[in-house]
Order: C-alpha cells, then sequence, then structure tokens
C-alpha cells in the first residue's frame, strides 16, 4: 500500500504547477467522440510473491502495450493488450530439517525472469479537469497469462492463465489534432494456481493516444 500511495503521488506531481488557482472557465471541456488507438511503455513492479511455500521478490522491469477504444466525450470505453517483465530478485523459504541428510531452505538471489501477457477490457471516467489536463479514474477486467522462469539452482518454469482485475488513475493532456499524451498509473491483480499465489502487479507509464 505505502508502494502504490507513493506512486499516485509520482503521477500528480507533473500536474502540481497547474493546479493553482483553478477556475472552472479555465478548465478544459469534454473532447469529441471518435475511436482512437495507442502506445504505452513504462515500469512496472511486481510485488512479492508467495508460491510453493517460498517467498519470492523481484526487481523493476518494463511493461509495454496497446490500447484501442472509444471515446463518448466524458468516458473512454477501451480494449488494452500488454506485456510485462521482472527479474527475481530474492528468495525466502523455511529451513526445514531432513535428519541425517540436511537442512534446507533459507534465503538468498535468485535468477529468472517473471512475465505478465494480459488482454484486458477498461472504463474510464472523465472525473475532474485540471487546467489543461483530465484526470480519468477507472479499471478494467480481463485475462492474464504468467510466467515463471527460474534459471539458477536445478533451474524451473511454470505458467497458469487466470482472470484478472485492475484499476487505474490517469493523467492526459490532450494536444491539437485529435489525440493526448497520458501518463497512467494502473494495479492489476491475478492469480497464480500452480503455486497457489497471488499476484500483484503496479505500472506506471507513459501513452500516446491519437483520434482517427
Amino acid at each position: 500500500m505505502k508502494n502504490v500511495l507513493v506512486l499516485i503521488g509520482l503521477l500528480f506531481l507533473p500536474l502540481a504547477a497547474f493546479s493553482q488557482d483553478i477556475s472552472p472557465d479555465e478548465q478544459v471541456g469534454e473532447e469529441p467522440p471518435g475511436w482512437y488507438a495507442g502506445l504505452e511503455a513504462g515500469l512496472a513492479l511486481l510485488d512479492s510473491v508467495e508460491a510453493y511455500g517460498v517467498d519470492f521478490t523481484f526487481k523493476p522491469g518494463f511493461a509495454a502495450g496497446g490500447v484501442f477504444g472509444y471515446d463518448t466525450g466524458r468516458f473512454r470505453l477501451e480494449a488494452e493488450i500488454a506485456y510485462q517483465q521482472n527479474e527475481f530478485d530474492e528468495f525466502a523459504a523455511p529451513v526445514v530439517v531432513i535428519p541425517g541428510i540436511g537442512a534446507y531452505g533459507g534465503s538468498g538471489e535468485v535468477d529468472g525472469t517473471a512475465s505478465l501477457f494480459r488482454v484486458m477490457f477498461n472504463g474510464w471516467i472523465n472525473a475532474f479537469n485540471i487546467r489543461d489536463s483530465r484526470i480519468y479514474l477507472g479499471g478494467g477486467i480481463g485475462n492474464c497469462r504468467t510466467e515463471y522462469d527460474i534459471t539458477s539452482g536445478l533451474g524451473d518454469s511454470d505458467s497458469d492463465s487466470a482472470m484478472a482485475y485492475q484499476l487505474g488513475l490517469v493523467s492526459s493532456l490532450p494536444f491539437p489534432g485529435g489525440g493526448s499524451f497520458d501518463i497512467a498509473w494502473r494495479y492489476l491483480i491475478t492469480e497464480f494456481e500452480p503455486g497457489d499465489g497471488d499476484i500483484g502487479s503496479q505500472v506506471i507509464a507513459f501513452q500516446f493516444r491519437r483520434n482517427f
């Protein structure tokens, strides 16, 4: 939760300079309705995961994707395809002592990657405006395929597909000719059934959208 609040704060930093002495006349109006497409890229933070009785942590990774949707002027309805990848950082496992064999467990570094590929259907509402920026709140539902590939030790890999849910916040700055430059934060939740673990992922990304 602390990381979530920090990212929300970072998202609003570019808007702080515009938030002084705002009057209704200075706020932007609704955009004309129409179709749009967009691309995005940014930072992915994968929460620690407990799977197979072991706690895994991850290094910051990258995320990239695209969206296609319709803007009604107040609402955005869109389909999203996105991919993210994070490297493993460390693991921590309970120490188990097997008589005559030895002790297993403990903690240490682990090599490998975790990747998430998601297909989502999202809805965003233009909650309020700050000068030239529109602030959208919303979320989505879809499917996420999770893959783990551990290369250290004996190595191991596994994958799973499950329902996924996300909520988010978007700061959108329209530009002439139809389109916008956005900064978006999203928090995604899905499951990894083989390891009986829940997965939480935060993405903060820059987006470029174009109306057509």
